[in-house]
């Protein structure tokens, strides 16, 4: 069986967009990324495959493995983007990051 190609969830003018790696066409839009986060990483699950999390400006920010390559990778998961206490916080309440993830991206960006 092929492996399927990796999801990313990436931003349009409409919301966030679930799209296959190639693809034109989005699997499905959100008008949150958390929500499109949810639904990208479900297709990832799924499927057994790599998932890209962008930010507004198209920038990879995160990234996982599922499936048998994460035991390979096992320290593949992390931020791509460091953000600052301000930004993270201006992004909360904004709604446009769920205020746990900025949580663990302070945790993350501090263990570096």
């Amino acid at each position: 069986m092929a492996k399927k190609k990796p999801v990313h969830v990436t931003p349009r003018e409409e919301g966030w967009a679930v799209i296959r790696e190639g693809n034109q066409r989005a699997s499905s839009v959100h008008p949150t990324q958390k929500e499109a986060e949810k639904a990208g990483r479900q297709a990832a699950r799924k499927d057994k495959t790599e998932f890209f999390l962008h930010n507004r400006k198209g920038e990879i920010r995160e990234r996982d493995i599922y499936g048998s390559d994460r035991y390979r990778y096992p320290d593949i998961r992390r931020t791509v983007h460091k953000y600052t206490d301000e930004e993270l916080r201006r992004l909360a309440e904004e709604d446009k990051l769920d205020p746990e993830r900025a949580q663990r991206l302070r945790a993350l960006r501090e263990k570096e």
